[in-house]
């Protein structure tokens, strides 16, 4: 292999690299953008939520206990929502750069072994041999 040919592999793999790369980004910045959206009208709509959940407790409970309730529904909200978000945000750690699943190598480590299911070739020998002559 001439060193032309190893400078020409290096630099197309540098630019599948660097495609990979813009797609990724692509992708992240569009997620964030649509999750900071999002954000915004779930804090405006949670906030309009406590409110009226608030009111309507006011008259029954009184002041207190309807800020309370209110108070811990806008905390078990926020939970529920960041936990959907760190879920959502790790289904995507198994995926390879064009959104299919990785495919798994098969290599376990194992030293020594093969695909056949232990009918291979013994070690250092070769099945083509031919077998030994009874002269």
């Amino acid at each position: 292999m001439a060193v032309s040919d190893v400078i020409i592999s290096f630099f197309e793999l540098l630019e599948a690299e660097g495609r990979a790369l813009r797609c990724f980004a692509a992708r992240f910045f569009f997620g964030a953008v649509l999750f900071a959206a999002a954000g915004v009208f779930v804090i405006i709509g949670g906030a309009l939520l406590v409110a009226a959940f608030c009111s309507f407790l006011m008259p029954v409970l009184g002041m207190t206990i309807s800020l309370l309730a209110g108070g811990s529904l806008a905390l078990l909200l926020a939970i529920g929502i960041f936990m959907f978000g760190f879920r959502f945000a790790d289904d995507g750690a198994d995926e390879g750069t064009n959104g299919e699943p990785k495919e798994a190598d098969g290599d376990d480590g194992a030293q020594g072994t093969d695909d056949s299911g232990g009918k291979g070739k013994p070690e250092g020998g070769d099945d083509t041999a031919a077998p030994p002559s009874d002269d």
